[in-house]
């Protein structure tokens, strides 16, 4: 079982990391709008991380 929390966008490597998280989630835009996400500039260190992600994404 992985055991993570939902974290703040701005650096969720960080904040996973500090709470000792096996895994992170987070959206990647509003969940009320229907506006797509814009490109994220961590989008790299995200990519290359090895803690698992999900993403919260809206249909």
């Amino acid at each position: 079982m992985l055991i993570g929390s939902h974290v703040s966008p701005t650096d969720p490597l960080a904040a996973a990391e500090a709470e000792g998280a096996d895994v992170v989630q987070i959206f990647l835009g509003n969940p009320q709008s229907w506006k797509a996400p814009k490109p994220r500039d961590d989008a790299a260190a995200l990519k290359a991380a090895t803690l698992p992600i999900y993403v919260h994404a809206p249909t």
